[in-house]
């Protein structure tokens, strides 16, 4: 009989999981050579669960799979979906959770043998019971980023697991399930492709509503390669992706860590690139590791920013300052 992984279960599942392509590498804000975002999606190659009567397995038969190397810790209860009809009672190792008969039929993904994982997508939903708006939209970053973080603190750099299109959709068949308004706010303000949490720090920083403390910038494209003319391209002949790229405007915000420790080449690569954009009318903001928790620099930034986009900054509310500064708090903390 089978079990189904979910809840903080599900979530170390999927952040363990590499869904790498072999042949293909994965860098810091970048898939490199990779397949589209759909054929990376883990329910391409998982088949959903085809009879939930089968969500019954016992405890005995949980604890006898091994999980470890599945990224579950086994210092930590597990959390396990089941059939209604099963009874099972949770204890200290295990918590289980009753499977609704309305889960749509690909929510439930088998992995392998009798064990089973809810979806991406659905995990997330879930998650958005238990967690603030803030804290929702920073997983569904994770999710349908390049990226996850590991509960040492490391990244793990992957294809994306799932996309914002993919989990609205996911919300319209999911009525039935309680806490689904906070991820009907969260989902509109969320952005595919982020390559780091410090990404997704950025992007959020610049784009969230004022409500939350954010400058309300329209939505970028992260990650997105911009196709240099030629007189360009004989400046800068590499990768030409940057981390929020408004393409009508010709406007990019770059993040760049590595500002305390860069040899003399990577300065002139950075020149190049610099140089190469302007070529094609393009303007780039370098957002620097020591410069992000500078609040006067990133309004500076957000400022000339929407300034090219057209975009008025208008602030309001009294108490924008204070909720600027603890959503700056919230992204910059480790392990966001």
């Amino acid at each position: 009989m089978h079990f189904c992984l979910c809840g903080p279960s599900a979530i170390e599942f999927w952040r363990h999981y590499d869904n790498r392509i072999p042949g293909t590498q994965v860098f810091g804000h970048t898939t490199g050579a990779g397949p589209s975002l759909p054929q990376a999606f883990p329910g391409n190659y998982f088949a959903p669960l085809q009879d939930r009567a089968h969500l019954d397995a016992s405890a005995a038969a949980i604890k006898a799979h091994d999980l470890q190397r599945w990224g579950i810790p086994s210092n930590q209860p597990l959390h396990v979906l089941v059939e209604r009809k099963a009874r099972r009672k949770s204890n200290s190792s295990i918590v289980f959770h009753t499977c609704t008969a309305s889960f749509p039929r690909n929510a439930i993904l088998v992995i392998e043998g009798n064990l089973c994982v809810l979806s991406p997508e659905y995990t997330l939903l879930q998650a958005a019971q238990e967690r603030d708006d803030l804290g929702i939209l920073l997983l569904i970053q994770e999710f349908c980023g390049c990226y996850s973080i590991l509960p040492n603190g490391n990244l793990f750099m992957r294809h994306p697991l799932t996309s914002v299109e993919a989990v609205s959709m996911a919300l319209t068949q999911a009525s039935h399930l309680r806490g689904l308004a906070r991820a009907r706010r969260m989902l509109p303000v969320a952005i595919n492709g982020a390559g780091s949490p410090r990404e997704t720090a950025v992007a959020l920083l610049m784009c969230l509503p004022k409500r939350y403390g954010g400058y309300g910038l329209p939505k970028p494209t992260l990650n997105l390669s911009i196709n240099l003319s030629t007189n360009a391209s004989l400046m800068w002949e590499k990768g030409n992706a940057f981390d929020l790229v408004w393409s009508q405007a010709g406007t990019a915000i770059e993040y760049d860590g590595r500002d305390a420790h860069k040899t003399p080449e990577q300065r002139d690569r950075d020149n190049a690139r610099r140089n190469a954009l302007a070529a094609d009318g393009f303007t780039l903001f370098v957002v620097t590791e020591g410069r992000l928790r500078d609040v006067r620099h990133m309004y500076a930034i957000a400022k000339s920013a929407a300034e090219h986009l057209g975009h008025r900054l208008v602030f309001r509310d009294p108490d924008f300052r204070g909720k600027h500064l603890e959503l700056m708090d919230r992204l910059l903390a480790p392990h966001c």
